[in-house]
């Protein structure tokens, strides 16, 4: 949201550092610099995926080390969809430098190449969805598995709005997602090979921190180290309930989100109930930071 960590930026010199350092990093991407997109005269471009996804790793990873800053060490890491991007930085699969380059490819080529698709959350069962994917299977797809009763679908808008329509006959609760954008989906394949180029100019590394994977639904390896890695990241359905299982194996006792709010806390929580874990987020929408 327009706003976000603006106020980390003045108090902490570590989250500053870190802004600092993803601006000059976009430099030479952007006509504009990150603190004008994140809090300035181009606030509006946050609603545009070739800045959205960017801005949000710089934010994440900078409240990231800001914890860190405070002594909070992460047992585990997870991110979801390309929140997955930020977790990894911070596991040492990359550096900051190299994932904003990936994350200007992922946010930039489906605007240029992609058309415009939808993605949909829905509150039913695989089965049910199953049924309602089956004619139109080509063209859309499971974008994410939140939950056994939480899925989101990503595809062709047309294909998807007709599920949509008759999923509500049927009184499935359904949202359509503010996205301009079928990631997770068939109309990702157009911009594969592109990526995949962006891709294979970065250094990858294991994971230095135990990293799980929401697309394997599991620890990370050495798999997650390579290029073929995150060009199929794009694709890839993304498993945040197994995701969640392979953290819960970690038996961890704080749940941490450095997204913009308690989404993620929110689908989490019910798949890890009744253990007894602090759920704690880092921003709130209108509040003090």
């Amino acid at each position: 949201f327009i706003g976000m960590g603006h106020e980390l930026y003045q108090q902490f010199t570590v989250f500053r550092d870190v802004i600092d350092r993803c601006e000059k990093a976009l430099t030479p991407y952007w006509n504009i610099s990150l603190t004008s997109v994140l809090w300035g005269e181009h606030s509006d471009r946050l609603a545009q995926t070739r800045y959205t996804q960017a801005a949000l790793f710089a934010v994440q990873f900078a409240c990231a080390e800001l914890w860190r800053s405070f002594g909070a060490r992460p047992s585990r890491v997870l991110g979801h969809s390309f929140g997955e991007y930020a977790a990894a930085c911070l596991a040492g699969v990359f550096s900051l430098e190299d994932a904003l380059m990936l994350l200007v490819a992922r946010g930039g080529l489906p605007q240029e190449k992609s058309a415009p698709g939808l993605m949909l959350s829905a509150l039913t069962d695989r089965g049910t969805m199953d049924s309602l994917l089956e004619p139109h299977k080509a063209k859309v797809s499971y974008a994410a598995i939140n939950g056994p009763q939480s899925l989101v679908i990503s595809g062709d808008r047309d294909a998807v709005l007709a599920i949509d329509e008759t999923a509500r006959l049927r009184g499935i609760k359904t949202r359509q997602l503010d996205v301009s954008h079928a990631f997770h989906s068939p109309q990702m394949d157009c911009i594969l090979d592109e990526f995949r180029a962006v891709a294979q100019k970065v250094t990858y590394h294991k994971p230095k921190i135990p990293l799980v994977s929401c697309t394997e639904g599991k620890l990370a390896g050495q798999e997650i180290a390579c290029a073929e890695y995150w060009t199929q990241h794009l694709r890839n359905t993304v498993d945040f309930a197994a995701g969640i299982a392979a953290l819960a194996k970690g038996a961890p006792d704080i749940l941490m989100e450095m997204g913009p709010g308690t989404t993620l806390l929110g689908m989490a929580r019910p798949l890890l109930d009744p253990a007894p874990l602090t759920y704690l987020p880092s921003f709130r929408e209108g509040s003090q930071e």
